[in-house]
């Protein structure tokens, strides 16, 4: 005679221990090892992604550039209170201007949009796992052989870079489909936000590091940057191949009444193996679109401040390469922990509040509270802090400072529009991801390209405040798109027949009165 499911999930819930206990006593749990591997690969993805938006800075040869372009002269020239090693000196091989640097900042995007939907629905349909780790491997390959391409020619660059983007492409479908799998859903805002804040650490450590590589590193300082991190991609993937499964089911080291927790907790979620994907309702959904233009919207800031802001600081501010680094770095740092933050404090709101998810996903979207959700004040936030950045034109603290705040006010993503894909169709994460971040990479295209034409031969205050106030009236219109037209309920089309037909009652998460009492 089959157990109550209900009673099952009480009995599991109950038993449960607090991570801190687990750890000591039952060693990790699958799902926690699982989502710490998961992390460190998003970390190679976006060390990978940003090690050339510094070590650009180290590429170029600034003398011949100064002279057939408008270098701005407004700001002083910034040297370390205390120590003139600051200064870098070091000028690089290549002679590229806005335009071209636009273009090879720019070209990963180019593949990286072509491969997110074949990623989502291969990882939805065969192995997430694989789709995820072999996409990173690649990358990692094709970064070693960068200083190769480089100094063949700067259109070997621009190919190289398109696989690049073609090979992380599959990254974050997979993800999602992974976690879609292994995420109970009262953990899955905390879960998505520990993973995907890897993308914020990896930058964190890269920017920093390469700008010292660049400086100090073997072969000339630049290249160094390029086979150091290829080589950590490479070496992650041979643990990731050994410890990480697909699936909860086929985890070899899982206990039982784990597998039982996230069976029971983690919505509906079937491989769509057998069935054919509900293409029609999934292009024709409303909520879809609302978080695919939102996350479009949002990644236009992200990029144009992870693609250009080294240079802004290098050219227009005057900021020494070690120092640029480090500064490019305590701005992803803050983001990192606030990210993290508000995915915890989404969860528990969650849990303890009747709260729909929708609404729970629009108060981190708009900063606001529930009365408060149609009065728009959320990623206006980081508008605002865009708009501010050409306002104080030369004092760097305040600037920085700025920035630093704006990526803590886009952290409240974590408990708003990140965790959604998930929310709408845990069956189909991987190809609503897929849409989601087609439509959401091609800022990566973009941003750069429209930066380099707006401030070719003339890096002015004046030319570079175009590029952000630009960037902060985009930010508003994705909050106002999310604010009227976004959804986090559990949508129809997203159960799969298999279960659509079984005698148990489908549980639509509006809020969590049907959660099981712990």
């Amino acid at each position: 005679m089959d157990s109550d499911p209900t009673s099952d999930v009480r009995r599991v819930l109950k038993q449960k221990k607090p991570l801190c206990i687990f750890l000591i006593s039952d060693w990790i749990p699958a799902r926690y090892a699982v989502t710490f591997l998961t992390f460190l690969g998003v970390f190679i993805v976006y060390a990978l992604r940003a090690n050339l938006s510094v070590t650009l800075v180290a590429m170029l040869n600034n003398t011949a550039l100064e002279t057939n372009e408008t270098i701005s002269k407004e700001c002083p020239v910034v040297h370390s209170l205390n120590d003139s090693s600051y200064h870098y000196e070091k000028d690089g091989e290549f002679v590229w201007d806005e335009n071209i640097q636009g273009l090879v900042l720019g070209a990963f995007f180019y593949g990286f949009c072509i491969t997110q939907l074949p990623g989502g629905i291969l990882a939805d349909v065969f192995n997430a796992k694989w789709i995820f780790g072999g996409g990173i491997f690649l990358t990692a390959v094709l970064s070693l052989l960068t200083p190769v391409a480089s100094r063949h020619s700067v259109e070997a660059l621009i190919v190289l870079r398109v696989l690049e983007g073609l090979g992380e492409g599959v990254s974050f479908p997979s993800l999602f489909s992974l976690l879609s799998h292994w995420s109970p859903t009262q953990e899955r805002s905390t879960l998505t936000a520990i993973t995907t804040s890897g993308a914020d650490l990896g930058m964190v450590v890269t920017l920093p590091v390469s700008a010292l590589l660049c400086e100090y590193g073997f072969d000339g300082g630049w290249p160094s940057v390029f086979y150091v991190f290829g080589s950590c991609g490479v070496i992650w993937f041979l643990f990731w191949s050994i410890l990480v499964t697909n699936t909860p089911e086929s985890h070899p080291r899982i206990s039982e009444e784990e597998l039982i927790y996230i069976q029971q907790n983690r919505q509906t979620v079937s491989s769509p193996l057998h069935q054919a994907i509900p293409w029609r309702a999934i292009l024709t959904s409303g909520p879809v679109w609302a978080v695919a233009l939102t996350k479009c919207c949002v990644s236009w800031g992200f990029y144009t401040l992870f693609t250009e802001l080294p240079n802004y600081f290098k050219r227009v501010l005057h900021s020494p390469i070690k120092r640029n680094g480090f500064e490019n770095s305590a701005i992803y740092l803050a983001h990192t922990v606030s990210f993290v933050a508000f995915g915890v404090i989404a969860d528990c709101i969650r849990a303890r509040s009747q709260l729909k998810i929708t609404h729970i996903r629009k108060l981190f979207e708009t900063t606001g509270n529930r009365r408060d959700l149609q009065r728009d004040k959320g990623l206006l936030l980081t508008g605002l802090c865009f708009v501010a950045v050409p306002v104080l034109r030369c004092n760097h603290i305040s600037i920085l400072s700025v920035l630093i705040l704006n990526m803590v006010f886009l952290a409240l993503t974590a408990g708003g529009d990140s965790p959604v894909p998930l929310d709408l169709a845990p069956a189909y994460a991987g190809v609503v991801m897929g849409i989601v971040n087609t439509v959401s990479s091609f800022p990566g295209i973009f941003a750069p390209t429209v930066a380099g034409a707006l401030t070719e031969h003339a890096e002015t205050i004046e030319h570079w405040g175009i590029v952000f106030y630009l960037s902060g009236g985009i930010c508003m219109v994705g909050a106002i798109i999310f604010v009227l037209f976004g959804s986090s309920d559990l949508q129809p089309w997203a159960v799969p027949l298999d279960i659509a037909d079984d005698t148990q009652p489908i549980v639509y998460e509006q809020n969590n009165v049907n959660l099981p009492d712990i």
